[in-house]
This record gives structure tokens, sequence and C-alpha cells, in this order.
């Protein structure tokens, strides 16, 4: 799941239900994921990429190409990936939006949203270069590091973080959409 923030007001929405993001009907009962409602997610954002390269393909004259920022951990970067320069998200991404895109790989392995984190993203040089490549587009796919046990002692900090790391990308010149991904779940006994 993602959600998109294109604009100050979903942010000060994101602020005032308290960093809620949610897709969810409240008429309808939440449902337990399943495998096919996963599949149908990975099958939507696949769709979403077409439409993207195909409206891109339209366009009549040759402009600038959108400049996508993806920043984010170890799962950004591609660690432990076989060629990760070819064989990470964003490398795959870059591949399928075409030339009318230049995708970026801001991933710092281990990097976690929280300032107070064992290692906050904003100290790492990923995160000023991101800043300086003054993206059209920031995906953020932070989280995951932040729920070792000893970054979760500060889950207060967490939404305020995230929200001013979206507002940190949003004061750029180029006034970036900024899409947030949500993290991928880390079971108890997983970290070393």
């Amino acid at each position: 799941m993602f959600a998109v923030f294109d604009n100050k007001e979903k942010l000060q929405g994101l602020k005032a239900s308290g960093g809620q993001v949610s897709s969810v009907n409240p008429a309808r009962p939440a449902k337990k994921e399943t495998s096919k409602m996963v599949r149908n997610k990975f099958f939507g954002i696949i769709t979403l990429t077409l439409c993207l390269c195909s409206i891109a393909s339209f366009s009549a004259e040759k402009a600038a190409p959108v400049k996508v920022a993806c920043v984010g951990d170890s799962i950004t970067f591609g660690a432990k990936i076989k060629d990760r320069t070819t064989n990470s998200y964003p490398a795959q991404l870059n591949e399928l939006l075409g030339d009318q895109y230049t995708v970026k790989n801001f991933g710092n392995s281990g990097s976690t949203l929280l300032k107070n984190g064992n290692k906050p993203y904003w100290k790492q040089k990923a995160y000023t270069d991101a800043l300086a490549f003054n993206p059209d587009i920031v995906i953020i796919k932070l989280g995951t590091n932040d729920s070792k046990p000893e970054n979760w002692a500060h889950k207060a900090e967490y939404i305020p973080d995230y929200v001013e790391l979206i507002e940190t990308f949003q004061a750029l010149e180029s006034n970036p959409t900024i899409w947030i991904c949500y993290p991928v779940p880390a079971y108890p006994g997983k970290w070393a």
C-alpha cells in the first residue's frame, strides 16, 4: 500500500488524523489480506506504472525527463540483490518508465526514518543527494528499521518525523508529488 501527498491539505489531514493513512471503507468491515489481494495490489501498481508510461509516450515535444527520487533503506538500496544496479526496485522502475523519466536510487541500508533511530536517514549522504536532485516525484520507503526495539522506543516521534520529511521534500523548488509506501513488516525475533 502507499499514499500520495501532492498538496499541503493532504499532509494537514495526515497530521490531524495522527498519521492514520487508510484506504479502508468504513462501511465495510476490514478483511484479512490474502495472497490474491496482495497480487491484485501488485498488478494495480504495475497498471499505474504502465499508464504513466503511456501518458508520457503521447507527449509530442521532447520535455526534460521527469525526475523520480527513490528514498529509503536497504529495500530501496537493493541490499543482497544480485546486481542491484539493475535489479533493485528503483532500477526496475527506471526501466519500466522509459526515457521520459530519470529514476535515481537514494536508498541507504539500515537507515531509519526516526531522527533518534540508530541510523537516521536524515544524517546520510543519500538524504542530501536526494534533496539536491530536486525531484518531481519522491517515493519514500522507510520504516522497517524503525521497528527494531531500540528504535521503536521513540515511536511517538515517528509520525512527526515522517511529516517533517515530507514537508522537507515539498519545500523544494520542484514542488514534488510525494508517494509514501507502507514499511515492510518486521516480525519478532528477526533482528540480530
